[in-house]
């Protein structure tokens, strides 16, 4: 190899190449090297190495000692040159001495290395910094395993201050120790996730609950190598705590929400879309809450009905206070239409803008229901208190007006046979008779509106007797209105009145007769209709049973609701003045009642009336035997001249009752007391063909007082007056079929009539 080549090396080298004499004196320097320091080689050969632009500290470092410099020994030093341009070169020279006695140096720029190097002190320092400043806890660990290559444990190799806060184990008690060395009862799962993360070489990030420290942690485990990984943690357990409370706080709000009773919904405010909804409300609605959420009330719910909910909603939010809307209609999916009592408040951020809107609904509906039948219960309840209270004020006065009454009608018909039909008194006293006789008859409509007016009751056939009623009907009702009758098949019979049953058709008939403009019509029915007590603890006039209706109905002019509420008062009447009384329907409401029936009207306006009236079926066995009984006819004997007894405490009408039976041809015995007629009957038995009494007297009853005379005049024939009600008269036990009563005040006719009937009993 020829010096040229070799000089074409040296001089192509990476690094600078000085080769120097025994002296130290440079004798080679390559091209490296000069362009470098930015010198040319007549700088430097023969001149001593230490010309070399040396900082000076380098210069005092050299190794000039040859004691230093061997073959065997490559000395190895770092020095600094100074460049042409004053810039500083940090280099590495590596000198030995050659065999020839020279020396050789390499120098190698070292700036890059010195470079990184700081760079890596610097950086160790930071990392120093931040492993020991930084709040996550952070250790490194080595895996330990078994013969079989299992981990069965981990060592700690270096931990930061932050670990023993968060853990409380010191770093010099854990540096070289295993995890089960300090925590006996590590978990396995621990060991079992580290072994993963080195064997995988993949990081994990997890949760877990260490039993040893009592401690929830957040854990990042990172690979280092095959067997070694570091971890850093931080403490959760006041989070995972705080967690596991509102879990169980919302578990709870979610159990205490889906088990209220009443509909709870929550909207947010901006477009009312639902964002919740509970059980109850699923419920009453029978839509899904899946249906429900995120859509607003025009989504679901009819126009109009959505409008009224969203006004109400955006109100509340207005005004940022609570509303209380006490009846909210609303048309569910399954139960129709309900009535809720709704109340809704507005769910406000911390700006006191509102975010929600939170609502709660009890259906009130069947609460509605019943306050309004109770409300119907009470007006029911106060009208017919109203009624009794009439009826007890027309029966106080009942006794004395009849007997005076009677008194003027006997007294003025005693004065018209006395008087001749051309005296001046003559139409006088026939107005004052038929006064009397028209104030009679109110009378008896008022006590027939009290249920105390003196009735004989019979069972009847109704079908029947409503037929032979229609002509009379029909007459009444005039040409212009077609009547017709339908009757029920087999609805059996009643027990009532008949001139009862009369008054009942009449009135209403006329009535319906008066509501019909021109032409129209009015159509009787009659049914069966049944009740049960459930039915009847909502309707306070009617009692459990089967009762036959009758229904009359017309297409009149018909009535408004508050003419319907009044039309059973007595003298309450929508006719013109002097074209009625105001009795006619009060009359027919006593006479059901007194009968254990009960009536209902619908009426409106243009759409005519319905009158539906129960009375309670008869007993069948005992209708037939009744209708057998009164088909046996009994002769009928008159009654000619008789001796009457007369047992009378009022002086006035004993003694008009006296004028009377004398004008029709009769003797009269009369008696102010019982007392007195026993003692009469004692001594004239063959003489007394009829004892004539009153009812209700002191000490001794009319009915007590004929047991006595016939036990003494077994033949002798009874007939009873009195002006008392039926009520009172009933109470002792007098008031029976089959016998012979006149009612007071009675005229000269009737008295004639009534005792012809007494005699043929």
């Amino acid at each position: 190899m020829d010096e040229s080549f070799i000089n074409e090396l040296l001089d192509n080298a990476t690094d600078g190449i000085i080769i120097g004499d025994a002296n130290k004196n440079i004798i080679y320097i390559n091209s490296t090297l000069l362009k470098l320091l930015g010198i040319s080689a007549d700088d430097v050969i023969g001149k001593h190495i230490s010309r070399l632009p040396w900082e000076e500290q380098s210069i005092k470092a050299l190794p000039f000692r040859f004691d230093l410099i061997n073959q065997d020994k490559t000395i190895t030093t770092t020095r600094t040159l100074l460049k042409k341009n004053g810039q500083k070169l940090p280099v590495e020279m590596a000198s030995k001495l050659l065999a020839s006695g020279n020396y050789q140096s390499i120098i190698r720029d070292i700036t890059e290395r010195n470079i990184i190097e700081q760079s890596l002190i610097e950086n160790e320092k930071k990392y120093r910094v931040l492993f020991e400043n930084m709040i996550v806890g952070f250790a490194t660990h080595e895996m330990i395993y078994d013969k079989n290559g299992k981990a069965i444990d981990y060592k700690y190799i270096e931990t930061n201050p932050e670990f023993e806060k968060l853990t409380g184990l010191k770093q010099k008690d854990v540096i070289g120790h295993t995890a089960k060395e300090i925590m006996p009862n590590t978990e396995q799962y621990w060991i079992d996730t580290y072994e993963n993360v080195t064997k995988t070489g993949k990081p994990m990030a997890y949760e877990n609950y260490a039993q040893e420290l009592k401690k929830y942690f957040n854990v990042w485990a990172f690979p280092i190598n095959q067997n070694t990984f570091a971890v850093m943690f931080t403490d959760i357990t006041d989070r995972k705590i705080a967690e596991k409370v509102l879990s169980l706080e919302k578990r709870l709000f979610e159990s205490v929400i889906e088990s209220l009773p009443v509909m709870l919904f929550l909207k947010e405010a901006k477009e009312l879309h639902f964002a919740l909804m509970n059980r109850a409300g699923e419920k009453l609605l029978g839509i899904p809450k899946e249906e429900l959420l995120g859509k607003n009330d025009y989504d679901i719910f009819p126009k109009d009905q959505a409008k009224f909910f969203i006004a109400k909603d955006r109100e509340t939010l207005q005004k940022k206070g609570h509303l209380d809307i006490s009846e909210e209609p609303i048309l569910t999916k399954d139960k129709g239409e309900r009535i809720l009592r709704t109340l809704k408040l507005p769910i406000v951020d911390k700006k006191g803008k509102p975010e929600f809107l939170l609502g709660f609904s009890i259906d009130i509906t069947d609460q509605k229901f019943t306050e309004r039948e109770k409300e119907k219960l009470q007006k029911q309840l106060a009208q017919s208190q109203k009624m009794e209270s009439v009826g007890q004020l027309a029966g106080g006065i009942a006794h004395d007006f009849n007997n005076m009454l009677g008194v003027i009608i006997g007294q003025t018909e005693l004065a018209l046979k006395k008087t001749n039909h051309s005296s001046p008194l003559y139409p006088n006293l026939l107005e004052i008779l038929k006064a009397s006789e028209r104030s009679s008859e109110l009378t008896k409509q008022l006590l027939t509106f009290a249920r105390k007016q003196n009735m004989s009751p019979k069972i009847i056939d109704l079908n029947q007797t409503i037929e032979e009623l229609l002509s009379l009907l029909i007459s009444l009702t005039g040409e212009n209105i077609f009547l017709s009758f339908v009757p029920g098949k087999n609805i059996g019979n009643v027990y009532i009145d008949p001139s009862q049953l009369d008054q009942i058709l009449t009135n209403i008939c006329i009535n319906a007769k008066d509501s019909i403009e021109n032409t129209g019509k009015i159509i009787i029915e009659t049914s069966l209709s049944a009740f049960t007590p459930e039915y009847c603890k909502t309707h306070t006039d009617c009692l459990p049973g089967t009762y036959i209706q009758l229904i009359i109905n017309d297409d009149g002019q018909g009535m408004t609701d508050d003419t319907l509420s009044k039309i059973f008062e007595p003298f309450f009447t929508t006719k013109e003045f002097g074209k009625g009384t105001g009795l006619g329907l009060a009359t027919v409401y006593g006479i059901v009642k007194q009968n254990n029936g009960f009536i209902n009207v619908s009426s409106k306006p243009g759409a005519g009336t319905t009158f539906k009236i129960y009375l309670p079926k008869c007993n069948e066995s005992k209708a037939t035997e009744s209708l057998s009984n009164n088909k046996t006819q009994k002769d009928i004997h008159n009654c000619n001249k008789k001796t009457i007894l007369l047992v009378e405490d009022e002086p006035m009408v004993r003694e008009m009752t006296t004028d009377m039976l004398e004008l029709i041809g009769h003797t009269v015995i009369s008696a102010k007391t019982p007392e007195e007629a026993i003692k009469i009957a004692t001594s004239n038995k063959a003489k007394i063909d009829i004892l004539l009494t009153d009812m209700i007297m002191p000490k001794m009853n009319g009915k007590e007082l004929s047991q006595k005379i016939f036990s003494l005049c077994p033949k002798i024939k009874c007939l009873f007056m009195s002006g008392y009600t039926a009520e009172v008269i009933a109470k002792h036990g007098i008031l029976e079929t089959n016998i012979s009563f006149i009612e007071k005040p009675f005229t000269i006719e009737t008295l004639k009539n009534k005792l012809q009937e007494a005699f043929n009993t």
